[in-house]
């Protein structure tokens, strides 16, 4: 059954990214016209990545009208946010109904080897239990080095960097985006726009 306060939001998002997307098109646009310095070629990646972004996002929010069950929902926006921010794998998760555990809806491994057992639960620690409980997008680029590296269990995927951005429901974390291994490390944009991803992957989650 669709969450009306919830689709309603949705579909004020989804103007205010048509309209910004329609901005950033026509900037890009004027900027193409002028001349290639460098401060011009600086600001016309710029303002295509943006397009890029609001795209992904309008592509988001379509997949919520479109899809009935979350977890195609979910994939969709997964898949976006990992293209777009140039991630190889990751997943995503709910919080169990205790509250200790992330319960895995899918997992994008990108094609590395694990010998870790799917049906092990998946505490809420390290890294991603910061994630939870300050309700904010956290990364770590050097994570192999990191202490966050003692909680991973032994056959795991090997990950350079992960960012993970919570599912955020009346202010208290239900789910999780995961990503990892960016070639080059996540920023802080990219943990800006997994944010946005997150809150319409929240938005899917009260409409259920």
């Amino acid at each position: 059954m669709t969450d009306k306060p919830g689709y309603e939001e949705l579909q004020q998002r989804v103007k205010e990214l048509e309209k910004e997307n329609q901005e950033h098109k026509k900037k890009y646009k004027e900027l193409t016209r002028l001349r290639p310095e460098a401060a011009i070629v600086n600001k016309l990646k710029e303002s295509e990545q943006r397009v890029l972004e609001t795209s992904a996002l309008l592509e988001c929010s379509q997949s919520i009208l479109i899809h009935r069950e979350f977890e195609q929902t979910a994939r969709s926006i997964f898949d976006s946010a990992k293209d777009l921010i140039g991630a190889t794998a990751g997943y995503v998760a709910l919080l169990s109904e205790d509250g200790m555990e992330n319960e895995v809806l899918f997992l994008d491994d990108g094609g590395l080897p694990c010998t870790v057992d799917p049906n092990l639960p998946m505490p809420i620690r390290g890294l991603r239990e910061k994630a939870y409980r300050t309700c904010k997008a956290v990364f770590e680029n050097s994570f192999s080095n990191s202490k966050w590296i003692e909680f991973m269990p032994n056959g795991h995927v090997a990950l350079d960097n992960v960012l993970f951005a919570p599912l955020k429901i009346e202010g208290k974390a239900r789910g999780l985006i995961g990503l990892a291994n960016k070639p080059g490390g996540f920023t802080e944009n990219d943990a800006r726009m997994v944010t946005v991803f997150s809150e319409f992957a929240a938005i899917a989650l009260r409409s259920i």
